[in-house]
């Protein structure tokens, strides 16, 4: 996802994610819009979901 942000804005972004952070306070606290802050949870929920279902499928011998 190419938005202009450095990979240390997008590391922090991240890190909240990963702390359960809301978006709303994680967009203050690195004065990012909110909707980019929203993009980028979804984005890591789905690559979560892809790789659970992937996890899935290895394990259960299809």
């Amino acid at each position: 996802m190419s938005n202009g942000l450095s990979d240390y804005k997008v590391k922090k972004i991240m890190k909240h994610f990963c702390e359960d952070i809301t978006a709303s306070k994680t967009a203050a606290l690195l004065e990012i819009n909110r909707n980019t802050i929203n993009r980028y949870y979804n984005l890591f929920r789905r690559k979560i979901a892809a790789s659970t279902m992937d996890a899935d499928r290895i394990f259960s011998g299809e």
